[in-house]
This record gives structure tokens, sequence and C-alpha cells, in this order.
């Protein structure tokens, strides 16, 4: 009987919360839907051939950097968070909790994703801004202390 667990560099198929297998590759790159992508160092978390992350940004074990996304240094991915297309994530910015940012939002300060929260289209979050509980934010700028619940 297959384990269904989630474990190291396995990402999760949200559709029915179960891990997936990746295709290895040689010098441990594994492929995935059809992209290729590397642990990072610091983490064990994928990250896709073309997007870009700091070697001080932490990258869980069961989180993914793909598409042409950018974290920075400080910054933490953890759990099943997802960061991808062309989204900016920097200054100590945490994802949790099957948090996502994609399109071409940026994260900067101390922004907090989690809970299923999502952040995407153009939108900028900057300062002391949390996002949760399946909340969205698309196309909006918000700057300073914030919160957002859904």
């Amino acid at each position: 009987m297959p384990d269904d667990t989630p474990t190291s560099n396995h990402p999760i198929d949200s559709t029915r919360n179960k891990a997936v297998p990746l295709s290895p590759l040689a010098d441990g790159i594994v492929e995935f839907e059809g992209e290729l992508y590397r642990p990072h160092p610091n983490g064990g978390g994928l990250v896709a051939a073309t997007a870009r992350v700091a070697a001080g940004a932490f990258v869980g074990a069961n989180a993914m950097v793909r598409g042409n996304a950018v974290v920075s240094e400080n910054v933490k991915v953890l759990d099943q968070a997802i960061v991808e297309d062309h989204a900016i994530v920097a200054g100590e910015s945490i994802l949790r909790h099957h948090a996502r940012v994609g399109g071409r939002a940026v994260l900067l300060g101390r922004t907090i994703v989690t809970q299923h929260g999502y952040v995407g289209g153009h939108a900028r979050l900057d300062g002391l801004v949390t996002v949760e509980y399946f909340a969205r934010v698309i196309d909006m700028i918000i700057d300073g202390r914030f919160s957002l619940i859904a």
C-alpha cells in the first residue's frame, strides 16, 4: 500500500492532498510537471531551474519555488507553501501552511501568508501584513500594519 505521507522533496497534489512522485535525474535534479527542480541547500525544498532563491532563504522540505519567482535572503517558505510565476518575496516574509504567492506579486517587510492564504496579480504588500485563512489579495497595495482574514 503506498504511503501518502508527505516526505522530503515530494510536492503535494493539492486536489488529493497526497505526495506526488518525482522523476529523479542526475545530481539531485528532479522533474515535476515538465519543469526541472533542484533541492535548496537551506531546507531541501524544491526550486525550479528558472527561479532564483538566495542561499540565506529557507525553503522547507515540502515547499516549492517555481516559474520565474524570486526569493531573497531571510525569507522562509515552509510547509507546503508555493512561490510561483514572477512573484518576488523579500524582507523577512514567511509563507506557510499551504500559502501561495504568484502572478507578479511583491512581498516585502514582515509579510506573513499562511493557512491557504493567496497573494497574486500585481499585489504589493509591505510592512507588518498578515494574509491568512483562505484570504486572497489580488492587485492591491497594502503598506503598513494590516491583517486580512477570510
